[in-house]
């Protein structure tokens, strides 16, 4: 029926409706899959040659991605709201160590074995906490993701120069990807709001 230039539709529309909405549902996967992609990073960089500059660029960049859509999708975490912003620069201050070789660049990579350190610590923490029953355990995992993720992107521009710190690194950040990745999942299985 056509008024006055308009087109009317009577009874009649194509819309498909599904108890599930589909656009958190491919950010969901696109979480699962970045996780994935940067923990496997973390346990094959042991035994793989040095990476390339834009491999570790790609690394860091989608670690940091990751980061945000971990805090879109997560019922929460156990850190002020404010906080966020400093974990996303956190997870992305890696990329200028990458992408520059100034002198600042240089003394950036020496400290990321330390921030490797620091928060690989703070996500297991956040993991036994978790893991020990506390009440808001899906926090705590989603807060121990967090931490670990930001680790891991700092691991990815680190290259210490001794080799039992290097070995010792890598190690740690095996296990460090290897719980994470298994937190990842189990917070997935127990859903997000």
């Amino acid at each position: 029926m056509r008024t006055a230039g308009l087109v009317l539709a009577q009874g009649h529309h194509h819309v498909v409706e599904a108890p599930v909405s589909i656009g958190p549902l491919i950010l969901r996967i696109a979480l699962m899959t970045a996780i994935l992609a940067i923990t496997a990073f973390a346990i094959l960089r042991a035994v793989i040659p040095e990476p390339s500059r834009a491999t570790v660029a790609l690394v860091v960049a989608i670690t940091a991605g990751t980061v945000l859509l971990e805090l879109m999708l997560s019922n929460g975490f156990r850190l002020p709201s404010q906080v966020a912003v400093l974990v996303i620069a956190a997870a992305a201050i890696p990329l200028y160590p990458v992408s520059s070789s100034a002198p600042a660049a240089a003394r950036i990579r020496v400290l990321a074995p330390w921030v490797v350190l620091a928060s690989g610590l703070l996500a297991f923490g956040e993991f036994v906490r978790a893991w020990l029953g506390s009440a808001d355990s899906l926090v705590a995992m989603n807060t121990g993701v967090l931490f670990a993720l930001v680790g891991l992107s700092w691991f990815a521009v680190s290259r210490p120069t001794h080799r039992r710190r290097r070995i010792a690194l890598r190690a740690g950040a095996c296990v460090l990807a290897s719980v994470t990745f298994a937190t990842a999942v189990l917070t997935s299985t127990m859903g997000w709001t």
